[in-house]
């Protein structure tokens, strides 16, 4: 039976590119050769679209391949023809690629390449110092006035930093393993061969190290095939054991950066630092960790350091919940629901759930669940920045953070479904190279200049949100969510 070729978006990230060995991201296009295996089922071989050069044994240009053999297996059969000359594209550069020599160079190798061209360039010794000849004796100077001795060969740095050139000199000869550890004691993603851990460890020493998503809060990753690219592919939400995707993309030069960077195993302290900051980015708070006095929440535990609560009866309670929330609308800071019934609601049950416990731990646990408004804003603003730097048009970009938001939290309430299909409708505002706006909104999702990934719901609710600046839908999930 012969080959069958077949075109989809990546239903997990699990599948690896048989090309690159890299996994293929959920959502991304992915071509693959099925094949029939022993057993009479079948075997497919995925494939990155940028991975896959058109085999020669089809005889046939890479648009006849795509038009007459590729089958499109999505679910909604709306990649083929509509992404057509993106497919084709990507296939012809594989090509080109394939026929320089394989495999092509990564820009990571590349880089490395170039750092030890310099280093070695930099650390020549003279060309007659220790040469041999062939019989493995040194070459016989014959002290002569005519002898010129021959220039040590000059360091060709190729812009490359002394700062680089130094970490280069201290790593280079390390092995994965160890390189791996130093990625380790900074949080950052081991994945990778040699030469990207090394490119990983340079980066983070010279610059400092990668931060958590500005977005989601989880971790970044260098791509492993474009190493000026950084990606979040989400990040696992613990409390609700859900996974929330994320496709938040940076430049390596404008990705959010974090000191101290640590070439040894970090103290304790040092380890609270990290876990500190991880939890910060998350929108947590560690359990345990010193709270600086000066801070928003350093203030509100010392307002009820003396706060005296009693629950022995329900009038008693009632007039505990009463005193905690007019601490809590005392001290300003926290972002507390303007319904003062939910309010009463969210403390009472709060309260009742941690009667046994401190004050310093109710009050903690209640600022958690509110939040602070300046952090929270700070934090939004921060989101919006990072999500309109990964948008081809920045102008996009509140759009897609609210779409995105409306995804997350459909994951976050069980329904992956939805919460896929928004995803995948973020991918898609992400890459589009215009804006979006009241006027062209609707058409996105049917008729002539429907956009592929975009249903006639989501063209909608693109409108809603530029006429209104939120949609109804969005303000439903989020009041559940509270």
């Amino acid at each position: 039976m012969p080959a069958s070729y077949k075109i989809e978006l990546a239903k997990s990230g699990r599948s690896g590119c048989k090309k690159c060995s890299e996994k293929i991201d959920k959502g991304l296009l992915r071509i693959g050769i099925a094949t029939e295996g022993p057993g009479g089922y079948d075997l497919c071989k995925w494939h990155h679209i940028g991975c896959f050069a058109l085999p020669r044994k089809l005889a046939m240009s890479v648009e006849e391949f795509v038009d007459d053999l590729l089958e499109d297996t999505s679910d909604d059969k709306e990649i083929l023809p509509d992404r057509k000359d993106e497919i084709v594209t990507a296939i012809e550069e594989a090509g080109k690629k394939g026929a320089k020599g394989g495999k092509g160079k990564s820009s990571g190798d590349k880089y490395i390449d170039s750092l030890k061209d310099a280093y070695e360039g930099q650390n020549q010794p003279d060309e007659d110092d220790g040469k041999k000849k062939k019989n493995g004796k040194r070459k016989k100077r014959t002290g002569g006035d005519d002898e010129k001795e021959k220039p040590a060969k000059k360091a060709k740095t190729g812009g490359v930093s002394d700062k680089e050139l130094e970490v280069y000199g201290e790593v280079h000869k390390m092995s994965a393993d160890a390189l791996k550890d130093i990625l380790r004691w900074n949080r950052q993603i081991l994945k990778g061969n040699k030469t990207a851990v090394m490119h990983k460890v340079i980066d983070g020493a010279v610059n400092g190290r990668i931060a958590p998503c500005g977005v989601c809060g989880g971790k970044l990753k260098i791509d492993e095939t474009n190493f000026l690219k950084v990606t979040c592919n989400g990040r696992f939400d613990e409390d609700r054991q859900v996974r929330i995707p994320c496709t938040t993309t940076y430049n390596l030069d404008n990705v959010p950066r974090a000191e101290p960077w640590h070439m040894e195993e970090p103290s304790e302290e040092e380890v609270a630092f990290l876990d500190r900051e991880e939890a910060e980015a998350r929108g947590e708070e560690v359990e345990g960790a010193p709270v600086d006095e000066n801070s928003d929440l350093g203030k509100l535990l010392k307002e009820g350091k003396d706060l005296e609560l009693d629950f022995s009866s329900k009038e008693k309670t009632r007039a505990t919940n009463k005193k905690v929330i007019e601490i809590l609308q005392a001290n300003g800071s926290l972002d507390l629901p303007e319904d003062e019934k939910k309010l009463r609601q969210d403390v009472g049950q709060i309260l009742i759930a941690m009667k046994e416990s401190s004050n310093d731990e109710i009050l903690t646990k209640l600022a958690k669940e509110f939040g602070f408004t300046a952090k929270k804003a700070a934090k939004a603003q921060k989101a919006e920045a990072a999500i309109s730097e990964s948008c081809k048009v920045s102008a996009n970009g509140p759009l897609l953070m609210a779409i995105k938001e409306l995804s997350s939290l459909y994951f976050k309430e069980g329904n992956s479904n939805a919460g896929g299909t928004y995803n995948k409708v973020v991918g898609v505002l992400k890459d589009l190279d215009f804006e979006v706006t009241v006027k062209n909104a609707k058409g996105l999702g049917k008729g002539k200049t429907k956009v592929a990934g975009i249903g006639k719901k989501s063209a909608e609710l693109f409108e809603e949100f530029l006429k209104t600046g939120t949609m109804e839908k969005l303000e439903e999930k989020r009041a559940n969510a509270a």
